[in-house]
């Protein structure tokens, strides 16, 4: 959770255009606070489900948008590799350690079968998915080559340690 407070409010939040209402840091405290009740069953995997297509407004649009204006996406990386991590995982090649729902998991898993280990080779076919990615990330060395770094490490023996580094 402090990976992703910090995110939101380093990465997302000045990505934004003010609206009024709580200030961002009150209003991510509360989002976080709601996700770490356990009255509501909202589990893992249904945050996960789809996560292709929540990722492109909630991290690939600040990620590009940060990108225009030359500022760092270390953190959203991470986040876009952790999706990518959750895709491969469900391909053979790595493990099928469960079944993910999502429209481009077939996709992925190909992907994941043909480029096997070699982060840089799967995060430059799985950008290539125009339904999720932007051409202008698709094109980016700096995206890729962050995503991928963050990828192994995400895909390696200690996956947690990424988000502490971070």
């Amino acid at each position: 959770s402090a990976f992703v407070e910090r995110m939101l409010l380093e990465e997302v939040v000045p990505t934004l255009r003010f609206v009024p209402g709580p200030d961002a840091r009150t209003y991510v405290k509360q989002c976080l606070s709601r996700l770490r009740n356990t009255a509501i069953r909202h589990t893992n995997n249904q945050i996960c489900t789809d996560a292709s297509q929540k990722i492109v407004q909630r991290i690939l649009n600040p990620a590009a948008e940060r990108l225009r204006r030359g500022q760092g996406i270390s953190l959203l990386a991470v986040s876009v590799a952790a999706v990518i991590a959750y895709l491969i995982r469900g391909a053979p090649r790595f493990g099928a350690v469960w079944t993910p729902d999502d429209p481009v998991a077939a996709e992925v898993a190909a992907i994941a079968e043909k480029a096997g280990a070699d982060t840089t080779a799967l995060v430059s076919a799985i950008t290539g998915i125009r339904a999720i990615f932007a051409p202008e990330l698709a094109a980016s060395d700096l995206f890729k080559t962050q995503v991928a770094s963050a990828l192994g490490g995400l895909l390696g023996p200690d996956p947690r340690a990424i988000l502490t580094a971070h």
